[in-house]
């Protein structure tokens, strides 16, 4: 809800100071590059907020915070991290345990990935746009078997 109230108030070109009100394509200087400035960051907290809601019930809390942690500082650092993934070669079972109630599965995944990250001004610091490599994860998976949720806890990951 607040986050649309902020994107109302860009759109119609408020800052939130009296006689700053710009209509749309109206150039103000300094003020409208404020204004971008806001939209942009609406928008990375509404994507940051969507990600971690989704995700939040399928995660430990420890992969959970690992997650939220490395979203929050790209955000802070103006980054973006660009993924495609291009395919998935392999999904297999790496290991599977019972330890008391809990199950446990490790799937190993293999996939084709293009991974970029750039600055704000869209430098590339990290990998490269044309460049498939090739990426070996593990994902370990938890369940409690008496529960009846039928959902698996993302609850370790870690690359070869």
């Amino acid at each position: 809800m607040r986050a649309n109230y902020g994107r109302d108030l860009i759109r119609h070109g408020r800052t939130g100071q009296q006689g700053s009100h710009l209509s749309e394509g109206e150039s103000n200087g300094p003020a409208q590059t404020r204004i971008r400035e806001l939209q942009t960051r609406i928008n990375e907290l509404t994507v940051y907020e969507r990600i971690v809601a989704k995700l939040r019930p399928l995660l430990s809390d420890d992969v959970y915070e690992r997650f939220a942690e490395a979203i929050r500082h790209r955000l802070e650092a103006k980054e973006t991290l660009e993924t495609h993934l291009v395919a998935i070669k392999a999904a297999e079972i790496d290991e599977a345990e019972i330890n008391g109630r809990t199950a446990f599965i490790t799937v190993k995944f293999v996939s084709d990935q293009i991974n970029v990250t750039r600055a704000a001004d869209g430098k590339i610091l990290d990998g490269e746009p044309d460049h498939v490599a090739e990426k070996t994860d593990f994902w370990t998976f938890a369940r409690n078997t008496r529960s009846q949720d039928p959902n698996w806890l993302l609850v370790a990951t870690r690359s070869a």
